[in-house]
Formats: C-alpha cells, structure tokens, sequence
C-alpha cells in the first residue's frame, strides 16, 4: 500500500477493524512509516536476489532496496551480489529443486542497530564460507544454515556461524537476543509499545503461553510475583533461556512444552492473568482447554484480526472485553495487530 497516503492506511485498516470486531476501534500508528521491518527474507534463483513477482511463483523480481525494512539494506545487498558473482555462487532453482544458494535472510535490531545476515543452502558445500567472511566488519552475526529439504522456506539447521548466532535488541532496560530462526515481532518500535501496554495491565502471577523466546515475560517481570512461560519451538526455548539469565531473572520459568498438551495436563490455572500470542493460525484446539479452565483475566495479542474476531465469539461466551486496541505493526500493508483484555465474568 505504498502508494496510499499513511493517514489514509490507517482509515481504511480503522473501518475495516470496526466493522470485523462490531465496534469503535482505535488504531495507533507505528513510530516509524519506512524502515521498520527488522526481518526479510530474500530468495536467491534464477540469476536474481529479491522477492517473487505477485501472482506468478516462477518469476523472481530483483530487489536493489526496499523501504520498509532497513536502511543499510541496500548496502548488504549490493556486496553480497558482487561476493555471489565473484566467488561464482550458484543460485537455486526451486521449481526443479537444483542448485545451492537458496535464501539470504537479513535481521536487524532497531535499537541496538545489530544487524545478522543468514545464508541459506541447499547442502554442506563450503563455498558459502568465502562470502561470509567477508562480512565479518559489516554485520554482528554471520549464519550458514542448510536446507536440504523439497519445503521452499527461509528456515534451514544452523550448519556455522561467525561472531554470534544471535543479535540482541533491548526494549526499555530489557535485552531481548534471538537466532536466525527464532520468532520476533517484525516492527520492534510497535512491538515495545505493546509491550509496555500488557506490563500496565498485568500482575501477580502470570502465565505466558505461545512464549518465544520469552521476550514478553522478561519484559514483565518486574512487575509481576513470578512469571511461567510456555514454548515449543527448540531454538526459541534456547533464546528464552538466554534471555532470562541475561536479564538475571529469577522470576521468570520457562517451559518447553505444546500450548495444548500444556493445557490438557492441567485442572485448574492458578495464574492472575494469561497471556496468549499465538501464530497466524490463532489457539485452534487449545482454545476449548482455556474455556475449560477458565483463567481469571486474559491478554490476547492477536496478528490476524479475523481469526480473534472469531475466537472472541467461543470466548465472550465466559468473558467480557475490557479493552481493545489495534496496533498498525504493518505500515503499507493490509495487516494490523490488535491487543484484547479480557475478564472472566461473574
């Protein structure tokens, strides 16, 4: 949506939230309007670094810079061509699933300024290492990941790194470190402001399911008795752990486990508030284990405003909004991500 004016985004994202959730919504605008994604995935094929061309999976459209993630961008981009060229690095064609280079994937933190550049393989070719090394004075994080597997994603089994597997963003007072794998919110300048929304609301004893790598835990610790986290993915159960020792917590557990078998193992929560975050997919079939349960208040922090709205219509059966918000975490994009309070009816 580039070419809309951002007041008129947001007018267009307001009306279309009012009317999917049935009532007046405000939604805040992001800090920053350009440059703001702190991920990007770009897919290396047919002689062309870029993003594939809308509608048409077979062509890839060759990317110089793009205004929504970050500035430097352009830079990395234009070195990694000219080291790809000069090293003679075969790209990958994923339509006959031939080749080797398949993704490079670029993570930034806002506030901290690190930067990681991810170099995602089709095998354990070491030819890769000659351009990495060469990045070694431009970025804090250096990654070779292979991934060996028919599934077309940017996710690949860290094979090495340089200087760090991890960059390190700080909210506030907290450091929050995550890999190249690991689940981030995209725009940390929204990103904060939600998080400095939930820590006004929470207290006590807290549960935070669909964890990550804990960065909302660690973020409300302070103010809260004691904080128990749930996460299943490997490495940001890895990172969950990093960041609450790093952050010297003690008040913070983390948990490896399914949300759902977390849920199902339990009679009752003994929790002043839940915390939910899920994936696009949304709760799905823990949902009717947290009817069950039925936890005192909840946080629902939702990124597909469609699939909340009808959840909201299983959970209004118990509780009642208090509050909701929506966040525009997506400038120049039909996405928006909404914050919903919710309290167990008396």
């Amino acid at each position: 949506l580039q070419d809309v004016p951002y007041k008129k985004q947001l007018e267009l994202k307001r009306e279309a939230i009012c009317k999917l959730f049935g009532k007046d919504i405000e939604i805040k605008a992001s800090p920053k309007k350009y440059h703001y994604r702190n991920k990007i995935e770009l897919v290396c094929a047919f002689s062309r670094i870029g993003m594939r061309k809308r509608g048409n999976f077979k062509e890839v459209v060759e990317l110089e810079e793009c205004w929504l993630h970050s500035k430097v961008l352009g830079k990395i981009l234009k070195k990694a061509k000219q080291l790809i060229k000069k090293y003679e690095i075969e790209d990958y064609d994923y339509i006959n699933h031939k080749g080797y280079l398949r993704y490079i994937v670029v993570r930034s933190a806002k506030f901290t300024k690190e930067l990681m550049i991810n170099f995602v393989t089709s095998n354990e070719d070491e030819k890769i290492e000659k351009v990495a090394e060469e990045f070694e004075r431009d970025v804090n994080s250096i990654v070779w990941s292979v991934n060996s597997s028919l599934s077309d994603t940017a996710y690949g089994k860290l094979k090495k790194y340089w200087k760090r597997a991890y960059i390190t963003e700080k909210f506030d007072d907290i450091k929050l470190s995550f890999g190249p794998n690991t689940f981030f919110q995209n725009n940390s300048y929204v990103a904060r402001e939600i998080y400095r929304k939930i820590k006004e609301f929470v207290s006590g004893n807290v549960l935070d399911l669909y964890a990550g790598c804990a960065s909302i835990s660690c973020y409300i610790a302070s103010d809260c008795n004691n904080v128990e986290a749930v996460e299943l993915n490997d490495e940001s159960y890895f990172y969950g752990r990093f960041n609450i020792d790093a952050n010297g917590l003690r008040n913070v557990t983390l948990i490896k486990a399914d949300v759902r078998k977390y849920l199902i193992d339990r009679n009752r929560l003994n929790f002043d508030w839940i915390i939910l975050d899920p994936p696009r997919a949304g709760l799905q079939r823990a949902l009717k284990h947290i009817m069950r349960l039925e936890p005192k208040k909840i946080i629902y922090i939702s990124c597909n405003p469609k699939v909340l709205a009808f959840e909201l219509g299983v959970l209004r059966k118990k509780y009642e909004i208090r509050e909701i918000e929506a966040y525009d975490m997506f400038p120049h994009t039909p996405h928006a991500e909404v914050l919903c309070v919710l309290e167990l009816k008396r």
